[in-house]
């Protein structure tokens, strides 16, 4: 069987992952997070709220 790379195992886990009740707080907080973390905004196409409308990008200025 072929292995899968890890970005297609770490989409498909984003993709089917879910939270419970809370699953749009818990991800929508995962993206804050991450681009604390690393000043980086979230991947174009992912760069979504849960309510898939609002980008959630940062301006440089308010990275960090």
């Amino acid at each position: 069987m072929e292995r899968a790379t890890e970005i297609e195992y770490l989409t498909w886990f984003c993709q089917e992952a879910d939270f419970g009740p809370a699953d749009s707080d818990v991800r929508d907080r995962m993206q804050q997070i991450f681009m604390d973390k690393t000043g980086k905004n979230i991947p174009e196409g992912w760069n979504y709220a849960s309510d898939g409308e609002t980008v959630v990008d940062r301006e440089a200025d308010r990275q960090g």
